[in-house]
């Protein structure tokens, strides 16, 4: 993260202008490494220093960098307070980091938002009823299995390759 910085630096002092690729890469790689207070100054400098609008992918990005370091309900009032539909990516990231962090009011608030936006996505109703199974919910859990029956949605299967014999 360190270089990634220093070389940001460089690019500000000696060009090229930075783009809304460059900041997705620095929250990325803040992410990587739990740096959520750079994290927020580089989304911070993206739109307001350089007046670029978080794009979906960007929004997510920053969501998700929140997220995963249990800054969930930041997270949460930031998509709230976004004055133009943040998009299903940046919701589900939160749902995501509901799951992973434990956060099942905030995560029940998201999975409205989620089945408004994007009805017939199974992954997000996984993620649901994953998050009442961590919290040992289980009737909830298999309510929303029940749900997903009932709407005619299937998970899509997933597949691994094994690539010892390759």
């Amino acid at each position: 993260m360190e270089e990634a910085s220093k070389l940001f630096s460089q690019m500000q002092q000696s060009g090229p202008y930075p783009t809304t690729v460059t900041f997705l890469i620095l929250m990325i790689a803040c992410s990587h490494v739990g740096d959520v207070e750079k994290g927020q100054q580089y989304f911070d400098m993206m739109t307001q220093g350089y007046s670029f609008s978080p794009e979906k992918e960007r929004l997510s990005s920053y969501i998700d960098l929140l997220g995963r370091h249990e800054f969930v309900e930041e997270a949460h009032e930031s998509l709230e307070k976004m004055p133009n539909d943040p998009g299903v990516c940046a919701w589900g990231s939160l749902l995501a980091a509901c799951r992973l962090q434990g956060y099942l009011d905030v995560g029940l608030a998201t999975s409205q938002k989620l089945f408004e936006l994007d009805t017939l996505h199974s992954g997000y109703y996984t993620l649901f009823s994953n998050m009442f199974s961590k919290a040992e919910r289980w009737m909830d859990a298999s309510l929303i299995k029940r749900k997903l029956r009932h709407l005619g949605i299937k998970k899509s299967q997933g597949w691994s390759i094994d690539q010892s014999n390759l």
